[in-house]
């Protein structure tokens, strides 16, 4: 017998918004194919597992020793893959879980935010009012066919987004986790077409193409950043099959944590010299596009952060000068957001708020 072998390839990652909580969505056109560059497997050590020997006699284990359930259980995906056009503004809502406004035309544009006003998201009422929430169906696309597996009412509970011209031809890159607490719902011999859907497109944002790179209204020569979002999910109670009734956000308040490399010079000493100060914070500005402020063209991207900058950390030896690590944590001053992130594309969503 001759066994046909599958390669890395063949597999694919893609996720499709859900409008019910609880259902997954099944219509091919809506998924969205993410540009992985390699694949992950997906995390099953959420559910419920035990191994409990019982006094039987005998002093070898027995089969019915073990115990594992969905019910109860989490199930993660993740992933990691090149930040396009169409597929950005879907992962920024999944992990901020706050948006501002959806402009109503062309070019859409997107306003998410971190502040004082922010509550957590209520999930019930997807897309239709202000802190309404938003999650997905995540199917991992098996080379074999029915057996894919399917994830439901997934959410993404940490994302990072990073910027090096060292990594991915120097293109902008995703990270982070899709978890679904409907671990009864998990299928991995489901079946679910997703070619009909969104292709990733090659819309990227490059780090030598940023406008705007500036750290305290000052412009700084930038060797890379990063910055991760964490909403501190969790599922959250069990219906009649053990899934999860909702999920809780930001129980020990939302984080922002990140690192950017810069060159060393008079700007950045004048900065990292504060970090000393209590309370002392400022803005962080990355922009791709037009660099306005609202974005106002398709493709444009803008991230502003407000940060507490931590001990700095100078390497010496790189080629291209003195080079520091600085260690950032947002935070609101009560003015400034914490996380401010605007994106303008094609795509008319239809989120309001």
């Amino acid at each position: 017998m001759v066994l046909v072998p599958s390669s890395a390839p063949e597999f694919q990652l893609a996720f499709a918004q859900e409008t019910t909580f609880g259902t997954p969505n099944t219509t091919e056109a809506d998924f969205f194919s993410l540009h992985e560059p390699e694949n992950a497997e997906i995390d099953l050590s959420g559910l419920s597992q035990d191994s409990t020997p019982r006094m039987d006699g005998t002093n070898v284990p027995q089969n019915t020793d073990n115990f594992i359930t969905q019910a109860g259980g989490i199930v993660v995906q993740p992933f990691s893959a090149i930040a396009t056009r169409n597929t950005l503004s879907p992962l920024l809502y999944g992990v901020m879980q706050d948006l501002l406004s959806e402009q109503a035309g062309t070019p859409f544009e997107k306003i998410w935010e971190w502040d004082d006003g922010t509550t957590r998201p209520d999930l019930s009422v997807h897309n239709t009012v202000d802190d309404a929430g938003i999650f997905f169906t995540v199917v991992a696309k098996n080379a074999f066919a029915s057996e894919d597996q399917i994830l439901t009412s997934c959410i993404i509970p940490t994302l990072t987004i990073s910027s090096d011209p060292t990594v991915a031809g120097g293109r902008m890159m995703v990270s982070g986790n899709f978890m679904s607490g409907f671990s009864s719902l998990y299928d991995e011999s489901g079946s679910q077409a997703i070619a009909a859907g969104t292709a990733p497109d090659q819309n990227y944002y490059h780090h030598c193409l940023m406008v705007t790179k500036t750290f305290g209204a000052a412009p700084l020569i930038v060797g890379s950043w990063d910055m991760t979002f964490n909403n501190k999910a969790t599922r959250l109670g069990c219906d009649t099959v053990g899934d999860a009734e909702n999920y809780m956000f930001g129980a020990n308040k939302y984080e922002a944590t990140g690192n950017i490399r810069v060159l060393y010079e008079a700007n950045t000493k004048g900065i990292i010299t504060n970090f000393l100060t209590s309370a002392f914070d400022t803005q962080l500005v990355f922009a791709w596009g037009s660099g306005n402020t609202p974005v106002d063209t398709t493709g444009d991207l803008l991230f502003k952060f407000n940060v507490y900058p931590q001990q700095p950390v100078k390497d010496f030896a790189a080629e291209e000068g003195t080079m520091v690590d600085i260690p950032v944590i947002c935070v609101s001053d009560g003015t400034n957001e914490m996380v401010e992130i605007e994106h303008a594309d094609a795509v008319d969503e239809g989120w309001t708020a």
